[in-house]
């Protein structure tokens, strides 16, 4: 059967996990075929594979299977004994579960929150560069100004040297012509 096709691979493969993955389809396909013993068999290596790998999961159905088996064959001793297992191992399994989804929720929070951080330094980081670039364009136009003036004064001080050139070359013609 494909099952035990599988179980060649997944030995082969080393695949421990995947074992006691079809050991558990195993023992629940038994079941189903209400033939108890196979069940059994594949129950207990289900449950050796899934102690030493801590599938915990796999712990709670096989020892429920087991129970469901017991008590059909009247077995209620055993049945019991199996039932208090499931029964501690399918909490176990419930609160392992719930232990996941608790940290997959706060990785997803740690994530947003920090998604939602970045943002905002990012929001703050351009609000600085406008700053500073507000300050360059400020600094650049008063440089510009200081220039313009500058020009301006040296343009105007340029003609009032000039004009008073000029003034003094006068008075000397003037003073050359009357001498």
């Amino acid at each position: 059967t494909a099952y035990e096709k599988a179980v060649v691979d997944a030995n082969d493969a080393k695949n421990f996990y995947l074992l006691v993955e079809v050991y558990d389809n195993l023992t629940n396909l038994y079941f189903d075929l209400r033939d108890f013993n196979s069940t059994k068999k594949y129950a207990m290596m289900a449950i050796e594979g899934a102690r030493k790998h801590g599938q915990i999961s796999i712990l709670a159905n096989s020892f429920n299977v087991l129970s469901n088996v017991y008590k059909l064959e009247g077995d209620y001793r055993n049945a019991y004994e199996y039932a208090t297992l499931f029964k501690v191992y399918s909490d176990s399994s419930s609160n392992e579960q719930t232990r996941k989804e608790i940290l997959s929720l706060e990785s997803k929070y740690e994530f947003e929150k920090n998604r939602q951080e970045i943002a905002q330094l990012t929001i703050t980081n351009l609000k600085r560069q406008a700053e500073i670039n507000r300050s360059y364009f400020t600094i650049s136009i008063g440089a510009v100004i200081g220039i313009i003036l500058l020009a301006i004064l040296f343009y105007f001080f340029s003609r009032y040297k000039h004009k008073a050139l000029l003034a003094e070359k006068e008075t000397k013609l003037k003073e050359e012509k009357i001498v």
